[in-house]
């Protein structure tokens, strides 16, 4: 009877990664597994007075009238592809302050498709993670076999 040969590998470096932008994303509410009713109660629940921004949003899932958007909250919902956004209308004028294109181009999949680095930085500049977070996210990556990464977008100063 042979006996099993445990090989171990080094762990690989990752020359593609958005750590930074897992991070931010990592420390942001999650309404991909809601149904439709609770994630309106969860939207309906958040401030009105500053933006909240938050991930796993399932466009064929969740759409909004344009009832429905006027009155939510000041909110960014990412979609959970990453490669869109929905801002409700209260949102709208806080995102115009900082990054007007994003703004402008709020309800253009095709402009949001086109500009993912824009609208990777309008997540990044309304959020924010910090050392311990980010360091949690390589504490993970290690687990999977990756010991060390280059940042694509680096989003919060300080983290890379």
């Amino acid at each position: 009877m042979k006996s099993k040969q445990i090989i171990e590998l080094p762990l690989l470096h990752d020359n593609h990664s958005h750590a930074s932008l897992y991070t931010i994303l990592s420390s942001m509410p999650d309404i991909s597994n809601l149904k439709r009713q609770q994630c309106i109660d969860f939207l309906m629940q958040l401030p009105h007075d500053e933006l909240t921004v938050i991930r796993g949003w399932r466009t064929t899932e969740l759409t909004f009238t344009s009832q429905e958007r006027s009155i939510l909250p000041p909110v960014l919902l990412i979609n959970y592809s990453l490669h869109g956004f929905f801002l409700s209308d209260k949102a709208i004028p806080i995102v115009a302050t900082i990054l007007p294109e994003v703004a402008e181009h709020a309800d253009d999949p095709r402009w949001q498709e086109i500009h993912v680095p824009e609208i990777f930085s309008a997540y990044c500049a309304f959020s924010y993670a910090g050392q311990n977070e980010f360091q949690a996210l390589l504490d993970g990556l290690e687990t999977q076999g990756i010991g060390s990464t280059d940042d694509m977008a680096v989003c919060t100063p300080g983290l890379a």
